[in-house]
């Protein structure tokens, strides 16, 4: 599973502008540091769920709405899943 960071700092940060926040205000009551956030926010950190779950709260959104639609499909899932269906349509 490969989880795309850069879409999690952009929701961050689009939320954290929409309720005009700074980052020091965010690193202020997520307890995390001014740089952190910077960093996040840029695509220079990988955050720990800890993080996320720390950043949501400031951010006043659920760990959902920076996680959603996050993952990086590979196509061999979706074959796989094409074989399957192809497998049981050809016993009939």
């Amino acid at each position: 599973m490969i989880i795309d960071y850069l879409l999690i700092g952009m929701r961050a940060c689009k939320r954290r502008l929409s309720v005009k926040f700074t980052q020091g205000m965010i690193a202020e009551l997520s307890g995390l540091s001014p740089v952190y956030i910077s960093n996040i926010e840029n695509n220079k950190k990988k955050p720990s769920l800890e993080s996320v779950i720390k950043i949501a709260n400031a951010l006043g959104i659920t760990v959902d709405e920076l996680l959603t639609r996050n993952l990086l499909s590979h196509p061999s899932d979706y074959q796989t899943d094409i074989d399957a269906l192809m497998y049981d349509y050809d016993k009939y």
